[in-house]
């Protein structure tokens, strides 16, 4: 007992730590800079160049409303897997912005100031995502856009972003929209190192009571093709492979509809995946 509280302490010192960091990134690098990554975070930089609202204010805001909106419409595992990220990141981009200030850094290479703001949000989401946390956020509307509509996460999630870096563009200019896609592409590559090492592909084995809810999942949320073994004990084997990326979108799927459930994963160098 006392081993598993000291360990969901040391959890949720290490994310207090992930979310001082990116914190504080977005206080020296995103704001001054004003590029509009997409995110709750977009939506703080665009209503502080617009309203001159307060960061800190709108970030609170956001995360009350979508806390909100995941307590009614989504399942209460996942309204509580956010609800510290949901408040914490706010006061600490609060507390933050002083520090920021008192370093004063005069940014003139945009270039590699967004290499930084890919490289520490990659390494601050990846660490988030690996706890077993999650940011929440808008995040929030895709996976209500999947539960109730049957639309594919990654792309609600990508056409809400592309509109916030689009409206980005607009106020902010178009070379901000090609700093954002490269920090967008850096994020991604940092998250994936963190999660799953250096392969591309992983390949599940899985045995579970919810073969349907796992093929529907497979099929038409991850778009993927799987293969189904049976086994002498009659039990069915679903075997798959996925991108990288989608590892831990499956693993928490997986956790969420069956703890019971076995699954074996292992790299995949030379897979050849279909849609």
């Amino acid at each position: 007992m006392r081993f598993k509280i000291k360990q969901e302490i040391g959890k949720y010192g290490l994310l207090t730590i992930a979310l001082f960091i990116a914190a504080l990134s977005f206080n020296i690098f995103i704001l001054p800079l004003k590029i509009v990554l997409g995110g709750n975070n977009g939506v703080a930089v665009l209503l502080e160049y617009m309203f001159e609202i307060k960061p800190s204010v709108t970030l609170t805001g956001l995360s009350v409303f979508f806390l909100i909106l995941s307590y009614f419409f989504l399942d209460k595992k996942q309204t509580i897997s956010i609800i510290y990220a949901s408040f914490a990141y706010p006061v600490l981009v609060n507390i933050t912005y002083p520090i920021s200030r008192m370093l004063s850094l005069n940014i003139t290479d945009i270039l590699l100031a967004s290499i930084y703001i890919g490289l520490i949000s990659g390494f601050t989401n990846g660490m988030i995502l690996k706890l077993g946390f999650n940011n929440g956020g808008i995040n929030v509307i895709s996976n209500i856009f999947y539960k109730y509509f049957k639309i594919a996460y990654s792309r609600s999630m990508f056409i809400i972003n592309a509109i916030l870096v689009i409206i980005g563009g607009i106020y902010f200019g178009w070379e901000n929209v090609l700093y954002a896609i490269l920090i967008l592409y850096i994020n991604s590559y940092v998250v994936d190192l963190i999660l799953l090492k250096k392969s591309k592909y992983k390949c599940f084995e899985i045995i579970t009571e919810k073969n349907d809810l796992i093929e529907e999942y497979i099929q038409y949320v991850l778009k993927r093709n799987y293969t189904k073994i049976l086994l002498k004990n009659e039990k069915i084997l679903i075997m798959t492979v996925i991108k990288t990326k989608e590892y831990i979108r499956l693993k928490e799927f997986l956790k969420s509809i069956d703890p019971t459930a076995f699954f074996l994963i292992r790299d995949s160098y030379d897979a050849k995946i279909t849609y």
